[in-house]
């Protein structure tokens, strides 16, 4: 789990306790302008390329390890633009999404980024364009969704990525996370409660009804466990939804906290955690969701 501050915490029990891990040195060539920053960068994502490689993205800073999470060290990836999230396909290929429409990838485990989409930083007056979230439904059909409702495609493998024609995307909100299940299937989430879901690769993106609509808090990420039965989006003022239905019903769960919750995973074993404001982590119990 990753935080403000250069926080990084590690747990080596499940789950049940976690211990800080602290932040590398930067290199004694970095400016010390930014020594500083990226020693208490915002950390926002952790990324699983295999057993032994794991990234951390943040707000101008972007860390690797080669040891499972033992270590980490910085990574130039060309930008300090705040990355957002990423994906990899395997430990050689990998894609990373931003601030100012940032999009880059990497067919050498990491060794370089290039840049996929022609992101720029937005000039006084305009709205900056961000890439919230990335994930792909084949090896070669990859979708991005961002703010103001953006989307963007890719069906060569992500090597690049537009805007596609003939694609009912229904939402103008902003868009904060997106699952791919399959070669047809896809959710993403957003802002005021809003939920979509494609069961035709991305050519109609339908709403769906959920509780969050109750109050309209923003919904920030999705993920569905392996036999995509049961599906976990996560929010503002500690929202939890839950469906058993493989998606049809999006009913809420009682989290016990208030607190916004920015990220939610599950475990091969079924174990659910999510992580949000103040540092709260919370761990799937039978009968809902206990705090840690």
């Amino acid at each position: 789990a990753v935080g403000d501050g250069g926080t990084i915490l590690k747990t080596v029990d499940g789950g049940h306790t976690w211990a800080m891990q602290p932040m590398p040195e930067p290199s004694d060539d970095v400016d010390e302008r930014f020594r500083g920053r990226m020693k208490t960068a915002q950390l926002v994502r952790v990324l699983v390329a295999d057993e032994d490689s794991l990234w951390i993205l943040g707000s101008g800073a972007v860390l690797a390890s080669d040891d499972a999470g033992e270590t980490w060290r910085y990574v130039d990836v060309g930008t300090r633009n705040r990355m957002t999230d990423g994906v990899f396909l395997s430990a050689d290929i990998g894609f990373l999404v931003g601030d100012n429409g940032t999009a880059l990838g990497t067919w050498d485990a990491g060794e370089t980024w290039e840049s996929v989409a022609a992101g720029r930083r937005a000039r006084a007056g305009d709205n900056r364009t961000t890439y919230e979230a990335i994930g792909f439904m084949s090896a070669d059909v990859g979708w991005i969704v961002g703010s103001s409702g953006t989307y963007r495609s890719s069906d060569d493998g992500g090597k690049t990525w537009g805007e596609p024609e003939d694609v009912d995307f229904d939402a103008g909100e902003n868009m904060f996370g997106v699952e791919c299940l399959s070669e047809s299937e896809a959710w993403a989430v957003g802002q005021e409660a809003t939920l979509l879901h494609t069961s035709d690769a991305g050519a109609y993106w339908e709403r769906v009804d959920n509780d969050g609509e109750n109050f309209y808090y923003d919904l920030k990420d999705i993920t569905f466990n392996a036999d995509h039965s049961q599906g976990w989006a996560v929010g503002d003022g500690g929202t939890i939804l839950h469906s058993t239905d493989g998606g049809e019903t999006w009913p809420a769960e009682d989290s016990t906290v208030k607190h916004d919750l920015k990220s939610v995973a599950v475990t091969a074993s079924g174990t659910t955690f999510t992580v949000g404001s103040w540092g709260v982590i919370l761990m799937s119990a039978p009968t809902g969701v206990a705090q840690q």
